[in-house]
């Protein structure tokens, strides 16, 4: 389940469920669940089809706590943390083993986003006379 999860085989999984709905309920040696591998690879139908067989996922942490919106913040997968915000909002506030909350992987997200774009602009600044920014 999880690797057909991450792989976002949205048919193996539901051939999956349909065939042992408790599978939903699996987790790794690192007590991640099928639901944790999806949010982290993006993979939007798939973490669709888990939540509706089992909407209590989007609260379980894995070994250090993470919920699955912090590891679809920290990957930086929008629109799945924003499926995931829409069923409970209230996890932006999760802390996880370190009292990360996904709030501030999101904010660590951008930063490095516009440190890279910044750097992109120093660089064609200096190496790149006459060159426009993206």
């Amino acid at each position: 389940m999880h690797e057909a999860a991450s792989q976002g085989h949205d048919k193996i999984v539901a051939l999956l469920l349909a065939t042992d709905p408790l599978l939903v309920d699996a987790v790794d040696a690192l007590r991640k669940s099928a639901l944790h591998e999806a949010v982290e690879y993006g993979k939007i139908k798939v973490t669709t089809q888990l939540l509706a067989a089992r909407p209590s996922l989007l609260c379980q942490g894995d070994w250090l706590n993470r919920i699955p919106l912090h590891l679809a913040a920290k990957a930086g997968h929008q629109r799945v943390a924003e499926l995931l915000l829409a069923r409970n909002p209230l996890d932006v506030i999760t802390a996880d083993f370190k009292g990360t909350t996904p709030v501030v992987l999101t904010l660590e997200q951008l930063q490095g986003e516009f440190l890279g774009f910044a750097d992109r602009m120093e660089f064609q600044k200096r190496y790149l006379p006459g060159a426009t920014a993206d």
